[in-house]
């Protein structure tokens, strides 16, 4: 899979964490988060149906989630980016 081709902020630390992305309507896709950063993570998703803009990512291992800005999408990998920078992190 070609990443987008920009320069990264912060490492990225290799995950395979279960989670779930709440939308608007409450509705809950399964993922998996493959890597995080402090600004975002790059997850897969099992569905292939559309993402909103913005969606709750909640991590299968904490009780919160973590509203995210849905950045790229390449087929079942999509790039988000977190609106609370460093929240993500701390939770993994």
């Amino acid at each position: 899979m070609d990443e987008p081709k920009y320069p990264r902020r912060s490492p990225r630390r290799e995950t395979m964490i279960i989670g779930a992305l709440r939308t608007d309507d409450g509705d809950e896709i399964p993922c998996v988060v493959r890597d995080v950063s402090k600004e975002g993570a790059r997850i897969s998703v099992s569905q292939r149906e559309p993402l909103a803009d913005s969606v709750e990512l909640k991590l299968q291992c904490s009780q919160g989630s973590v509203r995210m800005r849905v950045m790229w999408r390449d087929g079942p990998f999509a790039g988000l980016s977190s609106l609370n920078v460093g929240l993500l992190h701390s939770r993994t």
